[in-house]
């Protein structure tokens, strides 16, 4: 098979992953709320969340499939359009990142045993989504999915940085997003453009593949803990200390901080289209 048909294929069979990893997660979010929540809100409430984190997951990962074929463009084209096929199409209030519920705890929203319930489903969400890859690439479509399976039997940690750093890298990234919204939100008049929503879901996702192309090569740039542990937990190179405390407690205590300052933000009224995707995003 010549490169260029390898190319085709496997792009073909990239995007089929992504639909067969969409579909599925669709599938199960309809029976959840079919069949579950009427009976338990904290049942479908954790099953929610460990969907919703198995599809952003799952996607991300067989993103360096592009990245390793096609170069970083493809791979931040990719990127950008998951994010915001994430953003309008997860279900209000999920976002597949364990900082949203760490943020509704900070905001007194949320207690901590439902909040640790939570991030607990959205971990083992991320775990399924790495398993679920594995068994993809375990088929041999295409050569680079072969070469995928073989590199993630002795994965290598993304962390090139010292931890120090690494830890740096991510605290900001995840600020920098806590505080997108918010920041406009307060620095701009009540009618301004910049209030509008999917001005500022756009921004969010341009934000998001901005600091990934920047933070990729030094930490991954994971801003997400479940997708980090999903991904790197267990390689070589990072121990497990040093994986919590740049994947896990670095963005933990950047949501935290970013909440605290916002909430002392001189906030103007948000439009009511506004506010639920203010949510959505963090």
């Amino acid at each position: 098979m010549s490169t260029e048909d390898q190319d085709s294929l496997t792009m073909v069979v990239s995007l089929l992953y992504f639909a067969f990893t969409i579909l599925l997660s669709r599938f199960f979010c309809s029976l959840i709320f079919s069949f579950i929540l009427h009976r338990s809100k904290t049942v479908a409430t954790c099953l929610l969340d460990f969907v919703t984190t198995f599809q952003v997951c799952a996607c991300s990962i067989e993103n360096a499939t592009f990245l390793r074929r096609y170069g970083m463009p493809s791979y931040l084209t990719v990127l950008f359009c998951q994010l915001y096929w994430n953003a309008i199409s997860l279900p209000t209030g999920y976002s597949g990142n364990p900082c949203q519920n760490w943020r509704q705890f900070v905001a007194g929203r949320a207690k901590l045993a439902g909040t640790a319930g939570r991030m607990a489903c959205q971990l083992a969400g991320g775990q399924a989504a790495f398993w679920f890859a594995r068994s993809f690439w375990s088929v041999g479509l295409t050569a680079t999915h072969g070469q995928r399976l073989a590199a993630s039997a002795s994965c290598v940690s993304d962390l090139t940085v010292p931890g120090a750093a690494g830890f740096g890298l991510e605290f900001l990234g995840v600020f920098a997003d806590s505080m997108l919204v918010g920041g406009l939100a307060a620095f701009s008049s009540g009618d301004s453009w910049l209030r509008h929503e999917e001005v500022q879901r756009l921004t969010s996702c341009l934000l998001g593949t901005w600091l990934t192309y920047y933070g990729l090569p030094l930490s991954g740039m994971y801003a997400n803990p479940a997708n980090a542990s999903a991904q790197t937990l267990g390689c070589r190179g990072t121990p497990l200390w040093l994986h919590i405390a740049v994947y896990w407690s670095a963005p933990l205590l950047a949501t935290s901080l970013g909440h605290r300052l916002e909430s002392r933000l001189p906030l103007t009224p948000v439009s009511a289209t506004a506010a639920p995707e203010r949510e959505k995003q963090q």
